[in-house]
């Protein structure tokens, strides 16, 4: 009782220091971004509120609408997506099994990309990406995983974000320092003065952070500044996707979070399908993957295979 008594008495502290803190986007400088800044890296969200939080994201960054078009996908891309299967020898046969979470639950955590109790439809730009991101049940204990993993198309050219300024990530990635150069250069042509590069700078920076941080099951909460800001993102319509590096991949490959509509107004859809083996090499390492089945029937929301 004490336990909870001292973590409701922090919660009130952390609330009540939150709702104190100034809107500082309508008169942004470099100084007053990066205090806040340096302030909400401090500050513990597991005492804090969603409204709360949603609150003090938007009272302290910018949302950067800084979109690149994403165009139909041509014949030999896809975006990946991967299920577990919990019978083996049995892939899944209803698109919407390997879709997004239409039936969010009250207990559904924060991705890096939703709120909790809400969803977006994640990807990745290859199969072993997507593979990466849901096989950390891997083990020498529960060495094989059976997967369904669809590769999904864009029908129309669509405007996307990209989380490019990782200098981490730029040593593994050619894509995202080739992006982060271009939107460096459209921001010194566009910028009105230094200070304001700077500004972008430090935000997209510690945006970068959130995007390729790594956080362990149970710890869910820590994505709390990447959800809300994609809520925002998306919600905007300005952008319909976001692509970040893949911390599952060790940041080599891409994941892809796209907004819902995409797929309920069928312009995401469902090309093909495999059924795939995955096999325990050894900890920090890619698995063996094996392609048991495909099929590229999909009739409706049936996969024939």
């Amino acid at each position: 009782n004490l336990y909870y008594m001292k973590k409701k008495k922090k919660q009130k502290v952390t609330s009540s220091i939150i709702s104190q803190m100034e809107d500082i986007k309508s008169n942004l400088t470099y100084r007053k971004l990066r205090r806040r800044i340096r302030s909400l890296k401090k500050i513990n969200f597991d005492l804090v509120n969603e409204n709360d939080i949603a609150e003090l994201i938007n009272k302290s960054l910018p949302l950067l609408i800084e979109v690149f078009p994403q165009n139909p996908s041509p014949t030999d891309k896809a975006i990946w997506r991967a299920r577990i299967n919990e019978d083996a020898g049995c892939p899944y046969t209803n698109t919407d099994d390997i879709s997004y979470k239409k039936n969010t639950t009250a207990d559904q955590k924060y991705g890096r990309c939703n709120l909790a109790k809400e969803s977006c439809f994640y990807g990745s730009d290859g199969i072993e990406v997507a593979v990466s991101e849901v096989c950390d049940r891997l083990s020498k204990d529960n060495p094989v995983l059976y997967l369904t993993v669809g590769g999904w198309k864009l029908k129309e050219l669509i405007n996307v974000s990209i989380m490019c300024h990782s200098m981490k990530a730029h040593k593994r990635s050619g894509d995202l320092v080739v992006a982060y150069q271009s939107l460096l250069d459209l921001k010194k042509k566009s910028a009105k003065s230094k200070s304001e590069i700077r500004q972008w700078k430090i935000t997209n920076k510690f945006l970068a952070h959130e995007f390729s941080k790594k956080v362990r099951n149970g710890e869910e909460n820590k994505y709390v500044i990447s959800a809300v800001y994609s809520h925002s993102l998306l919600k905007s319509q300005n952008s319909l996707g976001i692509f970040y590096p893949s911390v599952a991949y060790k940041l080599y490959g891409h994941n892809a979070a796209y907004c819902t509509k995409l797929i309920d107004e069928n312009k995401l859809v469902l090309k093909e399908v495999h059924y795939i083996k995955c096999s325990f090499v050894k900890k920090n390492h890619p698995p063996k993957i094996e392609k048991l089945k495909y099929t590229n029937n999909i009739q409706n929301n049936s996969i024939i295979w």
